[in-house]
């Protein structure tokens, strides 16, 4: 642990950052927090749509909650438990941040997703998905930010901890 110190710590952020693809990376002390950190660093506030999949874990919601941005919950394909199924019939208006949760190593379409609900900015938790590959990138490598976890339930096993990565 550290306060943007460390030169073990700074390696390990650039080499995380680099294999992902990505110039550069930031620790935290958990992937909720990668989360919410990652919504303020794209611009989400109470004015903010923010759709998220209805399906993952409580820290995307949480992220919200905190930053006082409005949910719009998209469909959960059965079989992937990502969001694969038709989302504009779910969408009515363009949202301005989509929160795409890589879950259980299955990854979303995000060009797709992207291209239905019309976002702004995409925010990308791969905790979950870590190693997966979509169109030749790891997860991760596509959302303005993406967030890694390091849950020992995670695929980064790490004790705990999360971390953001970002052009």
């Amino acid at each position: 642990s550290y306060w943007r110190g460390g030169p073990k710590a700074k390696l390990v952020e650039y080499r995380f950052a680099s294999l992902i693809g990505r110039k550069d990376a930031f620790f935290h002390n958990s992937g909720s927090a990668a989360l919410l950190t990652g919504l303020y660093a794209l611009g989400a506030n109470e004015y903010s749509t923010v759709a998220i999949s209805s399906s993952g874990f409580v820290a995307s919601l949480n992220a919200l909650y905190h930053m006082q941005s409005r949910p719009v919950f998209l469909p959960t394909d059965e079989q992937t438990l990502v969001c694969q199924a038709d989302v504009s019939e779910w969408v009515a208006n363009p949202v301005d941040i989509l929160l795409v949760t890589q879950l259980l190593g299955n990854v979303v379409d995000i060009d797709y997703v992207l291209r239905t609900t019309q976002a702004r900015l995409l925010l990308e938790d791969a905790s979950q998905a870590l190693g997966s590959i979509l169109n030749g990138q790891y997860v991760g490598a596509r959302g303005d930010v993406s967030t890694f976890a390091g849950s020992n339930r995670k695929l980064l096993g790490a004790g705990q901890g999360g971390i953001n990565v970002y052009d």
